[in-house]
């Protein structure tokens, strides 16, 4: 192999090398930028990210708690994320929550800000158990029974802000309940009566208006509750008439579940009630049946002894039954916590963790007692694995919490690891760490410091090609298509400059041998003299070549739509004029075979009006608006938002305004003087009523941007009345063939005058002879 190939082979493979090295940051998806989610609701909103380089990545929440985020999945380049939470308590409602979601791949990083809205919603009240009660029938008329009720919002049953109702389902009683929840009997019927007893609540003070995405239809919560109540002249007490249990002896697993059942009744008729405890604690009630079962598992970590007790009851009289049981202790496996479950499969652990505290050095806080000496030597270990000094090993600790409460900890992530030591840890210390209550996305930028350059904030940096375009972004920087205008006028220039070089150098050429010799033309020198016409005469048809040059519009030719896949179906728009790019087109289609199935959630509350009045006498008041999200059940089309029209109105000034050759009726407020909304009164003159909402000012028509040159135009999609055209240095290049030409002219004229000049000097010369 030659030298020449060596070294080309050489440069080919550091290209390779370079291009296989480079970084391509990832890329969040779309994400929206508020997220509504309910009080005593856990959010769960999951989206996807993008890393071409199929790095491994760091996703988080800044800041974290009550909301945290994590990995669900990866398949390079897509990697499925979630936002969730444990369930949102009333201190978490009714508040806006600022967060920023980040990725990273240890280099490069994309954040997007959101909004996480908490909507505060109106909790039913919770009627606690009534239960089955007797009373005698030569007792007070006055039943000494009070209602015990708890509502979050509302308080308890002695706040006075609860509604209270009660009757008797076979009408037979004379029953009432006052506003703290105590029954009175009128009279005393014998025999056993279903009374229903309810309670109201007060509603929610300062309601959000979007409480109807919560399925708020009603703001006052009404709860319900049934209990038996025998009147009799002699009361018997109920009796368990068998019990049972699948532990025949009295020593078990901890481990293993153990059942237990009783066999009750009542010579009244009551059914009774059953209260299951486990050393004294209740457990579990049951009603309305005639045997009940118990099954309990005390779990691993547990031993000695422990008492099982079912206690019946008609609400007057009781009967029990007690089991004494020797648990003998299993112990708990590593992710499982003591009094868990072995083998428990029925629930997801789901850790959210909080942002990792201040690097601690490590050797100190071992020294003081800070840090256990297992876990010093665990960070010693990951500290040596990444080279660090022991000076500068550090830990640094967070909180995790499993938002599902499953009680095991087989996923549970590290609450401890090691961390690179700092004293006074910042901004600029080039160093990914955490300070001032916060931890930086990537070094020194994210968290507690100034956003990381990203490939989506609109700035150009970390060596982009453009703004958020080229590496290391993976969106490609779009390319100016140059009209064929401006590429003949290029192309033309550099064919003067070839030409007049040519022409100058053959002209100083033949002055220069002229000079030596001063001899009469030869032939030799009127060939070249045609040569040098035959030049000028090409110049001068690429002058009228140039100045014929016409602009050049765009004709598109599109071909057939394509089958419709996945809902969507595209087709290809060629430039048979221009030469410009292919255009591809999109449109949505029926899935064949797919028959959608809409359905739609509750109708939220009215939150604006688009109620018109009159409008030939200039008034017209709004009303409301809400909205609904519809799915397609049968996964044909995408889901949609539906809105519809509600009551509630206000007055705004109407003023009559042209835009865009189009002729509006504005909604103007009159306090900020802004537009709000406007009516199309050419679509009203044919019966047609298009209201559009403002959200900003239309800078440009609608016109300049569909790839056509119309209108007042001057250029495609530029000039007149919209955005101004780039300046095409059209002047410049006239003003260089301007110059060419006159340049070229002279040249010729001065070359001329020379060979004039020249065959004076000869004819002079011989005359001397």
């Amino acid at each position: 192999m030659k030298k020449g190939e060596i070294l080309l082979v050489g440069a080919l493979a550091i290209l390779l090398i370079a291009a296989a090295s480079a970084n391509t940051a990832p890329i969040l998806g779309e994400i929206d930028e508020e997220i509504i989610i309910c009080e005593s609701s856990a959010l769960s909103f999951t989206f996807s990210a993008t890393d071409v380089d199929a790095n491994e990545l760091t996703v988080g929440i800044f800041p974290s708690g009550p909301f945290f985020i994590r990995k669900l999945s990866s398949d390079p380049p897509l990697t499925q994320i979630e936002i969730f939470s444990e369930n949102l308590t009333e201190e978490q409602a009714d508040k806006t929550y600022n967060e920023t979601i980040f990725i990273s791949d240890g280099e490069l990083t994309d954040t997007k800000r959101i909004n996480i809205k908490v909507l505060k919603a109106n909790s039913a009240p919770e009627i606690h158990n009534i239960g089955v009660q007797t009373i005698l029938s030569n007792e007070s008329h006055t039943f000494n029974k009070k209602i015990s009720v708890l509502d979050k919002e509302s308080g308890n049953e002695d706040s006075g802000n609860l509604t209270f109702t009660i009757n008797d389902l076979s009408n037979k009683l004379e029953i009432t309940i006052d506003n703290k929840g105590r029954i009175n009997l009128t009279n005393s019927e014998i025999g056993m009566h279903e009374i229903k007893v309810c309670v109201t609540d007060s509603g929610v003070q300062n309601i959000n208006e979007q409480i109807g995405f919560c399925g708020q239809g009603d703001f006052k919560k009404t709860s319900c509750k049934r209990f038996d109540l025998l009147i009799t002249e002699n009361n018997t007490a109920p009796t368990i008439l068998l019990r049972n249990s699948t532990n025949l002896i009295d020593n078990i697993v901890g481990t293993e579940p153990v059942s237990f059942e009783v066999y009750k009744f009542d010579p009244d008729g009551l059914i009774p009630d059953t209260y299951w405890y486990v050393d004294n604690s209740l457990k579990q009630l049951d009603s309305g049946s005639s045997s009940d079962k118990f099954t309990y598992t005390f779990g691993c970590g547990v031993k000695e002894s422990h008492t099982i007790k079912a206690v019946i009851t008609d609400g007057k009289l009781n009967d029990s039954v007690t089991w004494q049981l020797n648990v003998m202790k299993i112990n708990c496996a590593d992710n499982i916590l003591p009094g868990g479950q072995v083998g428990k499969q029925d629930c997801e652990e789901k850790w959210g963790c909080y942002d990792f505290g201040l690097c601690q050095n490590a050797e100190h806080s071992s020294e003081i007692g800070v840090l256990s000496d297992g876990d010093y030597q665990k960070i010693k270990q990951g500290c040596s694995e990444n080279n660090w000094d022991e000076q500068f090993c550090g830990f640094q600790t967070r909180t995790c919490i499993d938002t599902n409460k499953c009680g095991t900890i087989a996923s549970k992530p590290a609450e401890i690891v090691e961390c690179y030591f700092s004293l006074g840890p910042s901004c600029s210390d080039e160093i990914k760490n955490c300070h001032d209550d916060a931890c930086e996305f990537i070094v020194d930028c994210g968290g507690p410091c100034e956003p990381c350059p990203t490939c989506s904030d609109n700035i150009k940096n970390q060596d982009e090609e453009k703004i958020d375009c080229g590496p290391p972004c993976p969106g490609q920087c779009k390319v100016k298509l140059i009209s064929a205008k401006e590429i003949t006028l290029k192309q033309t220039v550099l064919l003067l400059i070839l030409i007049f070089i040519i022409l100058a150098v053959f002209q100083i050429t033949r002055i220069a041998k002229t000079k030596k010799i001063i001899a009469a033309p030869s032939k030799r020198e009127k060939r070249l003299a045609r040569k040098a016409a035959l030049l000028f005469g090409v110049f001068i048809l690429l002058l009228f070549q140039v100045s014929a040059a016409s602009d050049c519009s765009p004709q598109y030719h599109c071909s057939p739509w394509t089958e419709c896949i996945d809902g969507l179906q595209s087709r290809t728009c060629e430039d048979t004029v221009c030469g410009r790019r292919d255009i591809v087109e999109r449109s949505f289609c029926e899935k064949p075979g797919c028959k959608p199935k809409i359905e739609c959630s509750p109708w939220t509350e009215c939150i604006y009006t688009e109620k018109t009045d009159s409008l030939i006498e200039g008034k017209i008041s709004f009303g409301g608006y809400r909205n609904r999200v519809c799915y397609d059940a049968n996964d044909c089309v995408e889901s949609f938002i539906q809105e519809g029209t509600c009551e509630e109105s206000y007055n705004l000034e109407l003023v009559e305004i042209q835009e865009c050759d189009t002729n509006f009726l504005a909604v103007i407020d009159p306090v900020s003087e802004r537009k709000i909304a406007k009516i199309n009164l050419d679509s009203w003159k044919l019966n047609q009523f298009d209201l559009t909402f403002v959200q900003g000012n239309v800078k440009y028509c609608p016109s300049c941007y569909n790839t056509i040159q119309d209108d007042s135009e001057e250029g495609i999609d530029c000039g007149g009345d919209c955005k101004p055209c780039e300046k095409e240095r059209l002047f410049l290049l006239a003003f260089a063939l301007f110059f060419l030409w006159t340049l070229s002219g002279l040249f010729s004229f001065l070359s001329a005058m020379e060979i004039i000049t020249i065959r004076k000097q000869k004819q002079t010369l011989e005359e001397m002879k």
